[in-house]
Parts: structure tokens; sequence; C-alpha cells
């Protein structure tokens, strides 16, 4: 299941990321000099977690733009993205151009990167918003998570709880209306995320997502 899961959504994560990124969060021109002049801006829900960060080593799995790597970079980290989309892949190595600073970004399956090489060399896993539902495996993914961290690493990740993908409020009386089944374990399909931006017509020519309920 998962490795259909990862391919349908390496297909949907490929197709107008770029122009996405560029379009609705600016070119990777300006919004580097931006993050230049204040990477604090894109971080400030992580910060206190973060604390210091200068000299340490992260990884930000499934790190899509690159937004969040850049400005840790900025701040003096040594950054890894992990990703499965060249769009994103695109727009991140650009952006970390024009910020002034490096960035190591893997284009990869997060099942598929070579765990014996970067295994114990990490003080922070960074991952945020929107990542869990394209994993079906688990398990697998924490232990990739935690064989990437050093001896009292950290990892720090910032997600939707899934029950809130059963339950809606009835907007009359403000009551909750359960929907589906908790404990699901079929995929279902999806709009990519960024799909919404785009005209209706152009919406019908993109990939669905596979996501777990």
């Amino acid at each position: 299941m998962q490795r259909e899961q990862s391919e349908q959504n390496k297909s949907a994560w490929e197709y107008r990321a770029y122009e996405h990124w560029n379009v609705n969060y600016g070119s990777p021109e300006k919004l580097g000099k931006e993050i230049r002049a204040n990477p604090q801006q894109w971080l400030r829900y992580y910060s206190n977690d973060l604390g210091d960060v200068s000299g340490k080593r992260i990884a930000n799995l499934l790190g899509s733009s690159g937004i969040r790597a850049v400005s840790l970079a900025v701040l003096g980290a040594d950054v890894t993205v992990v990703d499965i989309s060249k769009e994103n892949a695109k727009y991140a190595q650009k952006l970390s151009n024009e910020a002034e600073v490096d960035i190591d970004y893997i284009v990869s399956d997060i099942f598929d990167i070579p765990i014996k090489a970067m295994e114990n060399s990490y003080d922070i896993v960074f991952m945020e918003f929107g990542i869990l539902h394209y994993i079906s495996d688990l398990d697998k993914f924490a232990k990739i998570s935690f064989d990437l961290l050093k001896n009292n690493g950290e990892l720090l990740l910032r997600d939707f709880h899934p029950f809130n993908k059963i339950l809606d409020v009835n907007q009359k009386d403000r009551t909750i209306i359960f929907k589906g089944n908790y404990f699901d374990k079929d995929l279902i399909e999806n709009p990519v995320a960024y799909e919404s931006f785009f005209s209706e017509k152009e919406r019908e020519q993109f990939p669905k997502t596979y996501l777990n309920p």
C-alpha cells in the first residue's frame, strides 16, 4: 500500500508545484531575499521548541518548498531536506541560492533514503503540517525518523490530529457531526494541497493524492 501511495503522491506533487510556489508565495528571487532579512518570520510557530539552531544538523522530512529549511539555514543550521517532488526541489534550491545559504535537498521517497549513511547524524528531525496522512506505514516511518537522530536528538512534529478527519460542525446549531470511520485503513483520493489555487477548469487536469483517512 505504501509504495502505491508514494508513487501516486509523487505524481500529484510534481504537477505544477513550482508554478504554485512562484505565484502564491513569490518568486524564489523575491522570497529568498525576504527570508534572508527575516528568517524568524517563517519559523514563528517553532522558535521556542527549536531554540538556537546555529551549528545544528537538521533533517526536514517532507520539506516541500524548502521555506522552513532555508530559514533554518539562514540561522546557521546545516539542513537536509527529504521530499518526493522534483518541482518542490527546484523551488527550494533557487530559494536557497537567493537567500545565500546551502541546503542539501534529497529528492526521494522517505522510505528509499540511504538510511545507513544518514543514521545517527541529526540533532533535530523536523516535520510540519499535513505530513502523516501521506504515510501508511507509520511504524517504519517512526523508525526511520528515530534512526536519523543522534543520541539525545529531538523530533519536532506539528500536524493535524487524525480525529479531525471524522468530525464536522453543523453550521446551524454548531453541533458535532461524525463522518466516516476513524479506524478505516483504505486510502482515499484527495486533491493535492495547492489545487484550489488554480481555476476550476485547470483543476480537472490535476492528479489526485492518496491519503490515509
